[in-house]
């Protein structure tokens, strides 16, 4: 997949897995947009993809994200994507994880 010129936003940036993929999408040519929690390490990844624009927001609030959205299309001129790398790895039979870690 030619990822050229994409706009891409990567919420959840800020995260190691979000940092690694928003910086091979970056080296792949994509255009992305950064979000997280973490301000610092969203300046950490910005600058390791040419000063990509970022943004703070916390997954858990419904109107933060549909901010970011928002924020994101008029950052890059409109998204052809969203990468979302947000949340906690839970492992454990079904059973036995706690519903906050479930939801």
């Amino acid at each position: 997949m030619d990822l050229r010129g994409a706009r891409m936003l990567v919420p959840g940036a800020s995260g190691e897995i979000g940092a690694a993929l928003a910086v091979r999408l970056h080296s792949l040519g994509a255009r992305i947009a950064l979000a997280g929690r973490d301000r610092e390490a969203l300046t950490r990844v910005s600058a390791a993809c040419e000063q990509a624009p970022t943004c703070t927001f916390d997954a858990w609030d419904v109107d933060s994200c549909a901010k970011t959205v928002d924020w994101a299309a008029a950052e890059l001129g409109g998204l052809d994507g969203v990468v979302v790398s947000v949340g906690v790895a839970a492992f454990g039979p079904v059973g036995e994880v706690e519903d906050a870690v479930s939801e």
